[in-house]
């Protein structure tokens, strides 16, 4: 069972599980606490999408004695990481999410993946905006909250469970040996999809910008 703040990321964090557990005869149940929760919480596993979930699951007192739980680790998807490498080196960037703390591990998470060619800026409602206000702006899975007068704005979806996180899930469900591999490999091919595409993009731009200096130099 998975429980998560809110319904973008139950969705999200939901179809990464289904994708994961579709050949493994695990049934991947899902909560959002925005949308509401049931009385109680039975599962195998339960499966929060953060620590500040899983401090307001034990608060309303629902799960069960020795329930066996587990904390989310996060990264960020692959899937949309090329369009935040395609902003200009230097640019600052508002770092748009809901909370103080997701907005500061969003940014750590970026860092983690070597996404240090911009200035990365967090953000988050009730929190003070820069002074100039920045023209690209990046959230993980949040873009109504993105201030207006942010002009480019990137949304690379919330952050999916990480590589250990899964390890974990897998092994505590008995499912670990034999699929590792397979998950691994998966996610390998995804780096290197996304690493031809970067290549491809900056050759393509390296080609424009020949083609504008000889017409440039008649």
């Amino acid at each position: 069972m998975l429980v998560a703040g809110t319904e973008p990321t139950q969705r999200s964090l939901e179809q990464q599980l289904q994708a994961i557990f579709e050949n493994l005869s695990v049934s991947v149940v899902s909560y959002a606490i925005d949308t509401g929760l049931p009385e109680s919480l039975k599962a195998d596993l339960v499966l929060f999408s953060s620590p500040q979930v899983e401090e307001e699951i034990i608060a309303m007192n629902l799960l069960k004695k020795k329930q066996q739980t587990l904390t989310a680790a996060r990264s960020i998807a692959m899937d949309h990481l090329e369009q935040v490498m395609r902003i200009p080196a230097g640019s600052p960037v508002l770092l748009v999410n809901d909370v103080a703390s997701s907005a500061l591990e969003s940014v750590a998470a970026l860092h983690r993946i070597g996404v240090d060619h911009v200035k990365l800026i967090p953000w988050w409602p009730g929190a003070p905006l820069p002074h100039p206000l920045p023209a690209y702006g990046v959230t993980p899975g949040e873009p109504a909250l993105m201030p207006p007068g942010v002009s480019q704005v990137v949304d690379i979806g919330p952050r999916v469970c990480d590589f250990s996180t899964i390890a974990q899930l897998l092994e505590r469900l008995g499912r670990m040996e034999g699929y590792s591999t397979v998950f691994s490999e998966g996610y390998l091919k995804k780096i290197i999809h996304m690493a031809g595409r970067l290549a491809r993009s900056h050759e393509a731009i390296e080609s424009l910008n020949r083609h504008l200096q000889a017409v440039l130099d008649g």
